[in-house]
């Protein structure tokens, strides 16, 4: 888990990860992520990514 003190932009080119974020009350929220999927994380937010797999297509 980390933060950084600049915006991050994160896309899965291929596969799924998962993208973990605190919320407001500091509790981790997964999102699932695919192929194509952009994220855009403001600044100073606690996250973490998980890489699950990558598909063949």
């Amino acid at each position: 888990e980390h933060k950084h003190t600049i915006e991050e932009i994160r896309y899965v080119e291929r596969g799924v990860d998962w993208l973990d974020v605190r919320d407001i009350r500091d509790n981790w929220v997964r999102i699932e992520m695919t192929t194509g999927d952009m994220a855009i994380l403001p600044s100073n937010t606690y996250h973490r990514a998980v890489f699950r797999q990558v598909r063949d297509q």
